[in-house]
């Protein structure tokens, strides 16, 4: 009943953040659990890895991660709303949240040669122009070690961005438990 109780809250929740600001709240309602499942079967993730998430929002793919094994403190979470980052620190206190803008973040995170086994995003990125999608695949692609998976989910049939030399991409199939129904699109970087 308190899960039941807690669910309902997170959904009131991210719809008040979504009428606030549609353009970084992509969605509604939360991402559902076969959207989570889908997004840590794409990325491979195995326990023990450090992993990067963009755009969080309420946890749901976070809850997905430490489900599959991921320790808590192995977890990065970049996310824009204070609120949802505040929330983020209290349902998740060893893991790093990091609040702000995700394609600063990300910036910042390859100067520091930081490295990640993989990268799941919740980034509303169609929003964006072609260029920043680039860049953001190929910041994320530069911070995780060889053969590590960025992976992004969109409600979209098309693809982020057009085929491009840098990196492989695969799609999964249609997941229709999700409101509205997503795919996730798998990136990683070709190697020479």
């Amino acid at each position: 009943m308190a899960s039941l109780s807690k669910s309902i809250f997170e959904k009131i929740k991210f719809f008040w953040a979504w009428i606030q600001s549609p353009a970084s709240v992509a969605s509604v309602v939360p991402s559902s659990m076969e959207l989570a499942a889908a997004m840590i079967e794409a990325s491979e993730i195995e326990p023990g890895q450090r992993i990067l998430e963009l755009g969080p929002g309420t946890g749901v793919f976070t809850r997905a991660l430490l489900d599959a094994g991921v320790e808590e403190r192995q977890l990065v979470l970049v996310e824009y709303s204070p609120e949802f980052s505040n929330q983020l620190r209290q349902d998740f206190p060893k893991a790093q949240v990091i609040e702000g803008d995700a394609f600063l973040v990300l910036k910042e995170l390859r100067q520091n040669a930081e490295r990640f086994s993989a990268a799941l995003s919740g980034l509303p990125l169609l929003m964006f122009p072609e260029e920043v999608r680039e860049d953001c695949i190929r910041d994320c692609l530069q911070i995780l070690r060889p053969g590590g998976y960025f992976c992004q989910f969109t409600y979209s049939p098309t693809p982020l961005v057009a085929d491009n030399e840098e990196w492989e991409a695969k799609v999964s199939e249609r997941i229709w438990q999700n409101i509205p129904p997503a795919v996730v699109w798998s990136y990683r970087r070709n190697v020479d």
